[in-house]
């Protein structure tokens, strides 16, 4: 059954896993300044790449006028502004400008369907170009164009199943080129002259080339509809403030030139287009007026006689005040219902009768009808002369007031049609800015280097989440194994790391011993007084054991334990001991290379083919100190090991020596320690700073015990002086003996 951490908030190791210390994760970006400085500096340099190899897009904008349209009847006005304006007709000539009619007209007018791109040479060539570059650098690159050349392109027809299809062409000399789609050459052809291919399906005509005499291009011919909406994409249009009905077109093109041509022709079609919309609405409104007029005029001369003869017949009845005042609120209502009625025909062709423009016109001129049938039961109440006159009088106002607004919106349409004027202008014609718009140098530069920053920030966080290696010797305590010392890293191997970093290159032999063996070659190294504090502890630690036999382990390959277990052996042996050191890893062991003594070793010994007085090699320099060392690599080292001549051997140098160290296998790599471990009367395991991982160390703690083996505590190897871990361990044994008294 495997148990549970208790979740007591008192318990330490869940205490430090729910805190967030910021020092340390400060002291870690310090640790790995390298790192993030090199995301940084190389996301910088990929950021001021792109800026300088990125396509300069220039801008070409205009100013359009729309003027509010006056032609015609005016509706909101009949209706009394109860709906004002809805700023529909700006909204509306948006989308016009917008639209395939006028785009379309300016792609034939333009040739925008036809796209032409310089073939750069690759990873630096737009780099180069941008940089002014008119020919490739050490006359590499002649076969792509440079920042000088430039083709005109005014025709380019191809089959339908070739359009929008690459087709590239290539420049032999100045002024012959081929035209070819996927590697088959189609045509060839001279500059200036019209060229085809044999069938007639493809047609091109380059005017200009300017340049050098070679280069390639790629062109490519679009669809209508393809260029519509590549066109439209580039088009921008926006209203200047709110209900302004004044227009911002703007327009991205690669070319100062084609963006300010492109947009002017924009302007200019729709521009006329306005024009003519205009002059056909007052052509149809013209249309309409002259049905109405000849109606009307027959209608007022009926009126007119109709109350000329009245009058005759009565002696030119006159009208009284009252009456006069009721001719006057009827001949109003009678205007305003027919100019309804008008304005009723005029918004059927554009409106439902659902519309709230149509629904407010039916509704006052229902108001105008109850206001009208009120004025005529008051009518009614007056004498019958006087109503006869007042109907008569009000059909002839009413009929002469509705033909004098006819003839006058004739003449309005009329000058109108004649004059041809839009309600649009253009208040700036198109100009292109002197300064491309993008890309935006100093932006793109900045944003990439805060990018690499950030991303180097977070992948210095995440692989420190990621990792699991032991920094801190709480970590080793929370498993239970007590920390016997904490082994900095050595100065010469940090010198010899930073060397092979530097230089590529192996250390000598030479190099290889003085690295490894610190106690003899780099005494005041702080490792040698780390080890010297190891030695004490192991002294008292040995007082209980059984016999004297010291394993050193570790839980996986590369942690050290053979540098200590070597420096071990050596600073025992300066205190005055006899101390005799095993090579126990028959596969990779290095101690012959660390002592630089011959491989006649531990093999030999358990194959019977020497004894171990016989193999027993003493160390040049170190009193006290003998090496056993592996010997040649057996095909069986675990058989080896499980001979009963293995504890024959330690059994001798128990008896011959004050300490028997013993250097073993790592423990999860192969079940050697194990076997070795049940010979010995402590064990140690050897943890490395920052690589070993608090899950391997625990599985190697457990399979040590589960086979009986006295693991006795723990060793923190090859710690490094961080910001992030200042204030824990790493900082002891920092003596340097070569100091004076004086330097207190």
């Amino acid at each position: 059954m495997t148990s549970t951490p208790s979740t007591n908030p008192s318990n330490p190791e869940i205490a430090r896993s729910d805190e967030i210390d910021i020092g340390q994760l400060v002291g870690l970006l310090v640790d790995r300044w390298v790192m993030i400085l090199s995301i940084t500096t190389l996301f910088t340099v990929s950021g001021i790449f792109y800026a300088f190899s990125a396509r300069p897009i220039f801008q070409a904008d205009s100013l359009i006028q729309v003027e509010e349209e006056k032609q015609g009847l005016d509706v909101a006005a009949m209706l009394g502004g109860e709906l004002g304006t809805d700023g529909s007709s700006t909204k509306a000539e948006i989308e016009i400008i917008q639209s395939r009619m006028v785009l379309g007209d300016a792609v034939n007018r333009t040739g925008s369907d036809i796209i032409i791109k310089a073939n750069r040479m690759p990873l630096i060539g737009s780099f180069l170009t941008n940089l002014g570059f008119e020919s490739g650098p050490l006359g590499l690159g002649y076969s792509y164009s440079w920042s000088s050349d430039h083709i005109t392109v005014t025709r380019f027809d191809a089959p339908a199943d070739a359009l929008n299809q690459p087709h590239q062409i290539v420049f032999s000399d100045a002024e012959s080129f081929t035209l070819s789609l996927d590697g088959s050459q189609i045509l060839e052809g001279r500059v200036g002259q019209p060229a085809s291919d044999t069938e007639g399906f493809y047609r091109l005509f380059i005017q200009t080339k300017r340049g050098p005499s070679t280069g390639s291009f790629t062109v490519t011919r679009l669809d209508r509809l393809s260029a519509i909406e590549e066109l439209r994409e580039r088009l921008g249009v926006s209203e200047r403030g709110k209900d302004t009905g004044i227009l911002l077109v703007t327009l991205d093109s690669t070319s100062r030139r084609e963006a300010s041509e492109t947009l002017q022709q924009i302007s200019q079609i729709f521009l006329k287009q306005n024009v003519d919309r205009m002059s056909e609405e007052a052509e149809r409104q013209l249309e309409f007026l002259e049905k109405q007029i000849p109606s009307i005029r027959g209608e007022l001369e009926v009126s007119e006689n109709n109350l000329n003869a009245y009058r005759a017949r009565n002696d030119s009845v006159d009208l009284t005040f009252e009456t006069q005042s009721l001719l006057e609120q009827l001949v109003r209502l009678e205007n305003q219902l027919t100019e309804l009625e008008f304005a009723e025909a005029e918004i059927s062709q554009q409106f439902t009768k659902s519309h709230p423009r149509y629904e407010a016109l039916l509704t006052k001129r229902a108001r105008l009808k109850d206001e009208k049938n009120r004025l005529e039961e008051r009518v009614n109440d007056l004498p019958a002369t006087q109503q006869e006159v007042l109907r008569l009088t009000r059909d002839a106002t009413v009929n002469q007031e509705i033909f004098v607004a006819l003839l006058n919106s004739q003449q309005e349409m009329s000058l109108v049609k004649a004059g041809t004027i839009g309600n649009i202008r253009i208040l700036d014609s198109a100009a292109t800015q002197p300064k491309p718009i993008k890309p935006k140098k100093a932006l793109i530069v900045i944003l990439a280097t805060l990018l690499g920053g950030a991303l180097g920030v977070a992948w210095v966080l995440v692989a420190r989440a990621l990792h699991r290696g032991v920094e801190n010797p709480d970590d080793l305590e929370d498993l239970g194994l007590p920390v016997y010392a904490s082994v900095p890293l050595a100065t010469s191997r940090f010198r010899d790391r930073i060397t092979r970093r530097r230089l590529f290159n192996k250390p000598s032999p030479l190099q290889l011993r003085k690295r490894d063996l610190v106690a003899v070659y780099e005494p005041g190294d702080p490792v040698v007084e780390s080890i010297r504090g190891l030695r004490t502890a192991l002294h008292f630690g040995l007082l209980d054991s059984p016999n004297n036999r010291i394993l050193v382990t570790g839980p996986s390959p590369g942690v050290g334990k053979s540098f200590v277990a070597a420096n071990l052996a050596v600073t025992i042996a300066q205190g005055g001991q006899r101390v005799l050191l095993i090579d126990t890893d028959l596969r990779k062991g290095r101690l012959h290379k660390i002592f630089a003594i011959d491989k006649l070793g531990l093999t030999e010994i358990l194959g019977q083919k020497t004894s171990a007085t016989e193999a027993v090699q003493s160390v040049s320099g170190v009193d006290g100190l003998h090496v056993i060392t592996r010997g040649n690599t057996p095909p069986n080292p675990s058989e080896l090991l499980m001979t009963p001549s293995l504890g024959q051997v330690l059994d001798w140098a128990s008896e011959n020596y004050d300490v028997v160290i013993v250097d073993s296998p790592p423990v999860l790599a192969v079940t050697d320690a194990v076997i070795v471990g049940q010979l010995c009367g402590i064990a140690l395991m050897i943890a490395r700073f920052s690589e070993s991982a608090q899950k391997e160390i625990m599985v190697a703690a457990n399979r040590l015990r589960q086979n009986g083996i006295n693991l006795r505590g723990s060793i923190l190897n090859a710690v490094e002086k961080r910001a992030s871990s200042y204030y824990g361990y790493g900082g002891y044994y920092a003596y340097d003996y070569r100091k004076t008294d004086t330097d207190d």
